[in-house]
């Protein structure tokens, strides 16, 4: 119970100080990368510091299992380096016990990053698109000149208004043409104002008594419909809603889903608390060292296999998502790979034969003999 209480201050300790460099860096870089879309004018000056919350919260996920990783591979190298493990071996605390405290803490943070990957960061994802929408919206909207016809965003229509009122919302003589796939459609009102859905997040233009003209090929020329009040939904653009629609789905959704870009995001969730797993059971033998070693030698090998497991799970992301290979295949074939490599280290720390007993007696006794 003390060398376990020891073993997780001080993976907790390292955690901490990885987990500040990489967020410092992390949360620097997007942060310039905000300011400059705000100094741009496409994103509002208000709301740079929620839309980089959202979006440390969406990528934690894929952080958290890496920076666990580096946590462990640091805080075991210490006590190689500075002959702690030889002492808790002389002990007889071997590594067996030390795996078991590394489990432990590996199971906790992966359920920790289960919850964040499954239920989280798809939350933030949806609240960053509604943050992104809204700001578009607006600023679509925020510098309509009066008497002008203007383009609206992505396409979607043309837009007039003949001028604001005083209050500097309400739009008078509003004129809207918009195609969808329903056909052509002719919008005519004595006022308009811009309204937001408390659920949805969606825009909507809100129009008072005015006239809708579609066209009706079919009956060869337009239906007029006149209203008191009415409502036009100003949809986002093609890409940004399938982006949105599958980012920020919900995982339960996703698991029902026979789509395969679906399929593929839901095993993506999926695979960031197995890999907190694999990578922390791959930390203890590649922490080891000898007395002579170099400091970063084992560091510098352990980055390259976490650097190429990480390229091959959204090589197979993508590459499931557009039907290359079947999906019981998917991310798994990654896991599996990474999975004989975690064995391979231990059968090399304890040696093949004695792994091989405890794995496997039958097939012991069978190449070696029963003695």
């Amino acid at each position: 119970m003390i060398v376990q209480r020891y073993l997780t201050r001080e993976i907790v300790t390292n955690l901490s100080a990885v987990l500040s460099v990489v967020l410092l860096i992390f949360v620097s870089q997007h942060f310039v990368r905000y300011l400059s879309d705000a100094a741009a004018g496409t994103l509002p000056a208000t709301l740079v510091f929620k839309i980089l919350g959202y979006y440390l919260l969406s990528s934690l996920v894929f952080l958290l299992p890496l920076i666990v990783f580096l946590a462990i591979l640091l805080a075991l190298g210490r006590l190689y380096r500075d002959s702690e493990m030889a002492a808790m071996e002389a002990c007889g605390i071997g590594l067996p016990r030390i795996l078991r405290s590394v489990i432990i803490i590996g199971l906790g943070f992966a359920l920790g990053v289960s919850y964040l990957s499954l239920i989280v960061s798809p939350w933030a994802e949806e609240q960053q698109f509604r943050v992104r929408d809204q700001a578009a919206t607006d600023a679509e909207f925020a510098f309509i000149q009066p008497g002008r016809f203007q383009e609206m965003r992505g396409g979607q229509g043309v837009f007039y208004i003949e001028g604001l009122e005083p209050d500097g919302k309400t739009m008078r003589e509003v004129f809207l043409q918009m195609e969808d796939e329903t056909g052509l459609n002719i919008f005519s009102a004595q006022r308009g104002s811009l309204s937001k859905d408390a659920v949805s997040g969606d825009h909507y233009l809100l129009l008072e008594k005015g006239y809708r003209y579609r066209w009706m090929p079919n009956d060869g020329g337009f239906r007029v419909y006149q209203y008191e009040k009415g409502g036009v939904r100003l949809a986002p653009s093609g890409r940004a809603a399938r982006d949105r629609s599958i980012a920020a789905r919900a995982t339960w959704d996703l698991w029902h889903s026979d789509r395969l870009p679906e399929i593929a995001e839901w095993q993506w969730r999926w695979s960031m608390p197995v890999s907190v797993l694999l990578l922390a059971l791959m930390a203890v033998p590649l922490a080891r060292s000898r007395p002579r070693q170099g400091r970063f030698t084992r560091l510098f090998i352990a980055l390259g296999v976490a650097v190429f497991y990480y390229n091959a799970l959204m090589v197979s992301k993508a590459n499931l998502a557009q039907g290359v290979w079947p999906t019981w295949l998917g991310l798994w074939w990654v896991h599996s790979i990474l999975s004989v490599v975690v064995v391979a280290l231990y059968a090399q720390y304890f040696g093949w034969r004695w792994s091989l007993q405890q794995v496997w007696p039958w097939l012991h006794d069978r190449i070696y003999g029963s003695r």
